[in-house]
């Protein structure tokens, strides 16, 4: 057997031995993500059977949901809904001006729908199409993050 052929069958055994190798290590890799997601739902099963915080927030959610559409709500809920469309709006807004395109008006439409529109050229589109949504969960992070202390909160829901 010369040489080419020797080295021919070390690499063909080498190669076998790494594809045995990936198979086994994606195996494993999804055994350990099975075995993650079933610890996570037990704590969260956990944490809703015990956890009063966890139950009240899961009781707003449930009436959120249940009660959106209800007559009067809306009409109650329409300056929050006003609200989070300019915070979404401006998170557009934003992301065009920090990617040097211009914002040339943003308008809300004051239906019961409570949608706007950011008008704009230039800009990445990459970045500013999904800044709305994006400064919109920054916004309320902050807000959480800043309501933290009774003093603060006081200031920020003022």
């Amino acid at each position: 057997m010369d040489i080419k052929d020797q080295l021919k069958e070390t690499a063909a055994a080498h190669a076998k031995v790494v594809r045995d190798a990936a198979a086994a290590q994606a195996v494993v890799a999804k055994d350990a993500a099975a075995a993650h997601a079933r610890l996570m739902m037990s704590d969260i099963w956990h944490a809703m059977r015990t956890d009063r915080i966890v139950q009240l927030m899961l009781l707003i959610l449930v009436l959120s949901i249940a009660c959106g559409d209800l007559p009067g709500v809306k009409e109650f809920l329409y300056p929050f809904s006003m609200f989070k469309t300019m915070v979404h709006e401006c998170g557009h807004a934003l992301a065009v001006r920090l990617t040097g395109g211009h914002v040339t008006s943003i308008m809300l439409n004051p239906s019961p729908d409570a949608y706007g529109v950011t008008m704009f050229h230039g800009g990445n589109p990459w970045l500013y199409l999904p800044a709305g949504y994006m400064g919109l969960a920054i916004f309320g992070a902050l807000l959480i993050w800043w309501g933290r202390k009774p003093a603060d909160a006081r200031f920020v829901l003022q």
